[in-house]
């Protein structure tokens, strides 16, 4: 699907390409954003914004593939600023290691790896657009200055990290090249034997995408489900641990945005509290008259999912199902379709301190427990993304080809109780690599993605309950590595 959001239009009469003339450069995208996805999470591609030239002018449009409002990364608050660089630092990283990838273990495809290492630079903050927290580079692989030394964002080396020092000697060459041409013609041969400045090569970029081979270890090319190489009813699943965001916000419609969103939980905070208010006047005036209160009937206020039922049914018909609804009754079924000898975990937060853990055991029984628990889930609190992966982390082993694992993270949310889901993530990754994170995001908000893209999980971004249902039960047996295939 061809990107459709435009986020900025800008000039570029002030910038210099890195490779080649602009329009040479802007025709790589598609072969690049194709390169990205295969091997990276496709929010990873979302990095670099769309190029579409305006004839006639040194006006380029940029589009995007996401959804939201793009704001400047300068414009941004503090704390949100640093999530966002955060987010560009990672991605940019990611796509650094993979073209080192395609260097080494196909030198046929140096080309690509150069234009994808030259494609994370761009010419300062003035170019960065944000959209729903994540990062987009507009001019991406062009600087503000061709006589500035190109700074890539992350990592990288080879001829990038040699161009300073070239620039330098370059500006010498010419200066030397000067003297001799001012110099007294009776020393003619001063220079006679230095040599011409040769033109570049011209790169030659053919639309294959050469594929990046599996190793010993049977890592594939990304998250890819487990039924591209293996019968359905033949998987062997992998240990699994559902992460399953209990928070308030699960009350809401499926898709409400989440200024909607947190407007109208303010409100029902508000209500919530005035009530419980007059609740204790009418206790504290029937104590005063000697009379004892004959019921506790009405004297407590609805839970929010109940509350929003009652008040916004206009919205759930507007944005779709509570998500509390939806996912519950998916998870469910997730757990009776795990295999009984398959090691199955839950983690449930409902508030910052308020984090279940449960290991259900081989067997029915133990399935059932779970599944109970699950039904009996009423929404409330806020969000520990990274509390919780921290413990479904430690259930899991991970720590080899033998012993690897999955988690799946259900949650509508951005991490409410000061933990830091990216770095929570990558410290998992590091100290298990057989393990992979996959976020299936209810709602528009997007913080949490890093969490798969640091251990080559993949996002899903259901936005109907067939599609939230497709994808819970394809996160299951998706993996950036083999599982076993019952012969």
């Amino acid at each position: 699907m061809s990107p459709s959001l435009r986020i900025a239009r800008l000039e570029s009469s002030q910038l210099s390409s890195l490779g080649g003339e602009s329009a040479e450069n802007f025709s790589r995208y598609n072969d690049l954003n194709r390169i990205i996805r295969r091997h990276l999470p496709p929010v990873t591609a979302s990095l670099l914004a769309q190029p579409r030239a305006v004839e006639g002018s040194e006006i380029v449009e940029w589009y995007s593939d996401l959804s939201g409002r793009p704001i400047r990364l300068s414009d941004l608050a503090g704390s949100q600023q640093d999530a966002a660089r955060r987010l560009l630092q990672d991605r940019s990283a990611s796509i650094l290691r993979l073209a080192d990838e395609l260097s080494r273990i196909e030198p046929q495809s140096a080309h690509y790896a150069e234009s994808l290492r030259q494609a994370v630079s761009y010419p300062g903050d003035d170019y960065v657009y944000v959209i729903e927290g994540q990062p987009v580079l507009a001019f991406w692989g062009h600087s503000r200055d061709p006589k500035a030394s190109i700074t890539p964002l992350a990592g990288g080396g080879g001829f990038r990290s040699l161009f300073p020092w070239l620039a330098g000697l370059a500006a010498v060459f010419l200066l030397v090249i000067l003297l001799w041409w001012l110099w007294p013609r009776e020393e003619p041969d001063l220079l006679a034997t230095a040599p011409m400045p040769q033109e570049p090569p011209v790169r030659d970029v053919t639309p294959e995408v050469p594929p990046i081979p599996q190793s010993a270890e049977s890592v594939i090319d990304g998250p890819v489900p487990a039924t591209q190489y293996c019968p359905e009813e033949k998987i062997v699943s992998p240990p699994l641990v559902v992460v399953y965001d209990n928070s308030a916000s699960m009350a809401f419609p499926l898709n409400m945005p989440d200024d909607e969103v947190d407007l109208i939980y303010e409100r029902y905070n508000t209500k919530a509290a005035a009530h419980m208010e007059v609740a204790q006047v009418e206790v504290f005036l029937s104590l005063l008259s000697g009379r004892a209160s004959q019921s506790k009937q009405g004297t407590e206020f609805p839970d929010v999912t109940e509350w929003v039922a009652k008040n916004y049914p206009s919205k759930i018909r507007q944005y779709g199902p509570q998500r509390v609804h939806v996912a519950k009754p998916l998870v469910e079924k997730l757990i009776t379709e795990i295999p009984p000898e398959t090691q199955l975990g839950l983690v449930v937060y409902s508030g910052c301190d308020s984090i279940l853990r449960k290991l259900a055991g081989q067997g029915a029984a133990g399935r059932a427990r779970l599944k109970q628990l699950v039904h009996n889930l009423a929404p409330d609190g806020s969000t520990p993304i990274a509390a919780s992966l921290q413990q479904a982390g430690s259930m899991l082993n991970g720590t080899s080809k033998k012993n690897p694992g999955l988690i799946v993270l259900i949650t509508d949310g951005v991490e409410h109780c000061e933990g830091d889901p990216c770095a929570v993530a990558r410290a998992i990754k590091k100290a298990k690599p057989w393990i992979a994170v996959h976020v299936v995001k209810m709602g528009p908000e997007s913080s949490s993605v890093c969490v798969a893209e640091a251990t080559g999980g993949r996002v899903y971004q259901p936005s109907s309950v067939d599609e939230l249902a497709k994808s819970i039960n394809e996160a299951k047996i998706t993996a950036p590595f083999e599982l076993g295939c019952k012969q």
